[in-house]
């Protein structure tokens, strides 16, 4: 059953070589899906169609993007013209109920772009957080996108958000069950608490992983293509994809798939952190 409140989940590959100095082997990326009071109304009987309809098809009893885009477990002898329609229908969700979308990618060198946010986070981080850990620091910054994000809300929408919301993270950082405080933001998160969660019990999270996967491998086709070289058409999907989404905090970029690669790639991204007064290329420094 999906309530309103905010669904986070993790994404991409650390540790893996992308190639490119902007999504370097440090990264841990957050993504979270806001579901707001009347949207989760009308959401929820729909998510649960296409679930027991995913079930019944394939046998899936959860979706993991990764294993559907990959055609691994109950998915490797579905096509990839069928793989890529249950993706369709899920973007389909996404664009009726216009869900907004966070995504924060977190590198060694965050912390030397938002020193001041590092020693905010700290002073208050409170007993479970380790704020130089790269996965706690970038969920509290998701957490700050969000808060900010529903300031803009609720003054948009007020009766979709007249109250805060409750925060599900999926499980990995805590077990399933545990919940943790967090040094701020209760006026966007409701008890300034998450709550983590099997994905397979939370609806919400399958939503959010799809987000995550979307975007993430839209950053990894991008840091790895190679100039006059045409994207493969599963990818090129992917891409048009990850545009779709009712992005918050990213910029909407157009692009010619067929004139695209690791260099254009990094130049948006020269040009952005230039626009947020930040220098041209990262620096690992703390």
């Amino acid at each position: 059953m999906i309530v309103a409140g905010y669904y986070i989940d993790d994404a991409g590959t650390p540790g893996t070589d992308s190639g490119s100095v902007f999504l370097d082997e440090s990264r841990k990326s957050w993504c979270a899906v806001i579901i707001p009071e009347r949207a989760a109304r009308a959401l929820a009987p729909a998510v649960d169609v296409f679930l027991r309809g995913v079930k019944q098809d394939y046998g899936a009893d959860e979706l993991h993007s990764a294993d559907i885009y990959g055609g691994r477990d109950v998915w490797q002898d579905v096509s990839v013209a069928n793989r890529m329609q249950v993706f369709d229908l899920m973007t389909g969700l996404f664009e009726t109920f216009r869900l907004p979308v966070i995504f924060q990618t977190i590198n060694e060198w965050t912390f030397a772009d938002h020193p001041a946010f590092f020693a905010e986070v700290r002073a208050k981080r409170g007993q479970f957080w380790d704020v130089r850990n790269i996965a706690h620091f970038g969920l509290l910054v998701t957490c700050h996108h969000l808060a900010t994000s529903f300031d803009h809300l609720k003054k948009e929408y007020p009766s979709d958000f007249p109250r805060p919301l409750p925060a599900y993270v999926d499980e990995g950082l805590a077990k399933p069950g545990a919940e943790v405080l967090l040094p701020n933001w209760e006026r966007a998160i409701r008890d300034r608490r998450l709550t983590f969660r099997r994905s397979v019990d939370t609806p919400g999270l399958q939503l959010a992983d799809f987000a995550a996967f979307s975007i993430a491998r839209t950053q990894w086709i991008a840091a790895r293509q190679r100039e006059g070289t045409p994207i493969k058409p599963a990818d090129e999907h992917i891409m048009a994809i990850s545009g779709k989404f009712n992005h918050f905090n990213l910029d909407r970029v157009a692009i010619d798939p067929s004139n695209f690669s690791r260099e254009t790639y990094e130049l948006f991204l020269r040009r952005d952190r230039a626009a947020k007064g930040l220098t041209e290329f990262p620096s690992s420094d703390r």
